[in-house]
């Protein structure tokens, strides 16, 4: 299997199309067979990777054999070295004495076919794997509204989930260490795992006899309604804003993880780690996002990414990056639970699927491909401790634009128009015109008038 090291390319996600999966579950109706369509395709798709052939790279320890004892030179990352020639764009043989020499002759060049197969795949495979996400988010949320269990809300569905990741990547990690071999990474075991997993969970779908019952259909021109408003335009920004802080540390903290030489088991602990953390979070979810406000949580999210990028430019030691993974609680599962169920409270009747799909496509789709892009340019010009605190800074700025525009303007529209929805509301129910009964005996009092 070929990995993303070897592809020539530090761009970071392949960029995920916007797409109407949500729109087809509402207006359809099949919400479960949309879904066990896309987890099967994303895993076939993302199965054939491991059949990707790895690029010959041009590495140091290549260089190295070059004539005159020349050595690398490289002002690029990752830190000790440069990696390969492939992925540093500023690297140079540094000679003895000052003498123009050369790399030894018949040394391998990163191949392109490589990176355009590996691109097709992931871009396929990414297409597929994030509506079923929106997917699973929409049916979450239409069971806890249909069944009004007590105690029951969207965080705690989400609950086993996060237990799925608080046990699955530590455990595939130590498997992956295990098979492999010094110099050569096998990471077999995370796809066979993703391969068992999706079987027993198209399984468990169907033996469930899983069945939602949605409201009535509704046009597409109720949502566009909706985005018309201040409010959810500046809330799906933040959104996709949250989304691009979030794509990035998904794409490069392992990757700065790695440059600091952290084993892989420790990468699959930084999940653990804040899926443990996150558990009463989510459990108690919908109560603190009553609590606080769901926007408020936005807010805290933007303070916890800034927190977490600036507390990650300064560690050179892989094991303190746990303390700034424990603010995964809010940059993540705080933030997406509370943005899921306020997209749900803007949602039209019948299109939940759809405003729910749109923020989960616009956060894990189109955030994360704007801030892989730029922070992987970042990266590469300027090194992870400057990119980190670039990133920082600019989830901090937002955070304080996003609360200057809300509590500044849209704060108060928001309530003056629920005032005058109030004030209609208690209006038609007072006129007598509205209620059938209170006509009969108006025109019944009108006619003994008359005799």
């Amino acid at each position: 299997m070929v990995h993303e090291s070897q592809l020539g390319w530090e761009g970071g996600p392949i960029p995920v199309p916007l797409h109407g999966t949500g729109y087809m579950a509402d207006r359809t109706g099949r919400i479960r067979e949309l879904y066990v369509v896309c987890v099967i395709l994303q895993c076939v798709v993302h199965q054939a990777l491991l059949f990707v052939p790895p690029s010959p790279l041009t590495t140091p320890r290549a260089l190295a054999a070059s004539p005159n004892q020349s050595t690398l030179g490289c002002a690029d990352w990752p830190p000790p070295n440069c990696g390969s020639l492939s992925r540093s764009q500023d690297c140079r043989l540094i000679c003895p004495d000052g003498e123009a020499c050369q790399p030894s002759a018949g040394l391998p060049a990163s191949s392109r076919t490589t990176f355009w197969v590996y691109f097709a795949l992931r871009m396929v495979g990414v297409f597929f794997m994030a509506p079923s996400f929106t997917l699973l988010d929409a049916t979450n949320l239409a069971l806890v509204r249909q069944h009004k269990t007590p105690g029951q809300n969207f965080g705690r569905q989400r609950v086993t989930a996060i237990a799925a990741t608080i046990i699955v990547p530590p455990l595939v990690g130590v498997i992956i260490d295990l098979v492999s071999t010094p110099g050569k990474t096998n990471y077999g075991p995370a796809f066979y795992s993703m391969d068992l997993f999706v079987v027993f969970t198209v399984v468990t779908l169907y033996a469930c006899n899983l069945k939602v019952a949605l409201p009535e259909k509704a046009h597409f021109r109720q949502v566009t309604k909706i985005l018309k408003r201040p409010e959810t335009l500046v809330f799906i920004l933040a959104v996709a804003l949250l989304g691009s802080m979030w794509g990035f540390l998904e794409n490069f903290l392992f990757v700065f993880l790695k440059s600091l030489q952290a084993p892989t088991y420790l990468m699959g602990l930084t999940m653990t780690v804040a899926g443990l953390a996150s558990l009463p979070f989510n459990w108690w979810s919908d109560a603190i996002c009553r609590k606080v406000g769901h926007i408020n949580v936005l807010l805290v999210s933007f303070a916890g990414y800034t927190l977490r990028y600036i507390g990650y430019s300064f560690i050179r030691n892989p094991w303190l990056c746990f303390p700034f993974e424990l603010l995964e609680v809010v940059t993540t599962h705080l933030m997406w639970n509370s943005a899921a169920t306020y997209a749900g409270q803007l949602a039209p009747p019948g299109l939940l699927a759809t405003l729910t799909g749109l923020a989960g496509a616009l956060h894990y789709s189109f955030g994360r491909g704007v801030g892989s892009f730029i922070g992987g340019y970042l990266m590469a010009l300027s090194g992870p401790a400057f990119t980190f605190r670039t990133m920082g800074i600019g989830s901090g700025v937002a955070g304080a634009l996003y609360a200057i525009v809300y509590y500044g303007c849209l704060r108060q529209r928001i309530s003056q128009r629920e005032e005058r929805q109030r004030a209609k509301k208690t209006q038609q129910n007072a006129d007598p015109m509205e209620d059938p009964h209170e006509l009969a005996a108006m025109l019944e009092e009108h006619a003994i008038a008359t005799v």
